[in-house]
């Protein structure tokens, strides 16, 4: 899940923002419920960090809110399959998070704030309770335009 840059941070920023694409009420909203803990968090400099991530509903789509030791950062989100595009202001920088299914109870993803040109990589684990829906078996999101 590579070159970010080349899909385009604004069509990024877009998917992660749109709700009309993804119609998620017709897709059972509830799907990415729960709280996850990151367990495996990688910052674009290499730094590893881990924290907790929570999912909760918000009309056709999603609050999240990650909690990093001190720091909190609160974003909304919205899915295409078994994908999830978050959208969140961190300091006034734009910054987008793509996540996709990659096993039970597990998202995978990579972040990017605007104006930085690396990405960031996070692993999140559902706590308590299973997805109610299956990852598929193989990624469905190729970012690597041409």
């Amino acid at each position: 899940m590579k070159s970010i840059v080349k899909f385009g941070f604004v069509g990024i920023a877009a998917l992660a923002l749109s709700s009309v694409l993804t119609n998620s009420t017709a897709q059972n909203v509830t799907k990415f419920l729960g709280t996850y803990n990151i367990t495996d968090g990688t910052t674009p400099n290499g730094n590893k960090y881990t924290g907790t991530m929570t999912i909760s509903e918000w009309g056709d789509g999603y609050r999240v809110r990650q909690v990093f030791g001190s720091d909190t950062y609160n974003g909304i989100a919205s899915e295409i399959g078994d994908a999830l595009g978050v959208a969140f202001i961190i300091d006034g920088t734009a910054s987008v998070s793509i996540y996709q299914v990659t096993a039970a109870n597990t998202l995978e993803g990579f972040w990017q704030n605007a104006g930085d040109s690396k990405e960031g990589y996070e692993k999140a684990v559902l706590v308590g309770k299973a997805f109610s829906f299956a990852p598929t078996t193989a990624p469905t999101i190729d970012y690597n335009y041409a």
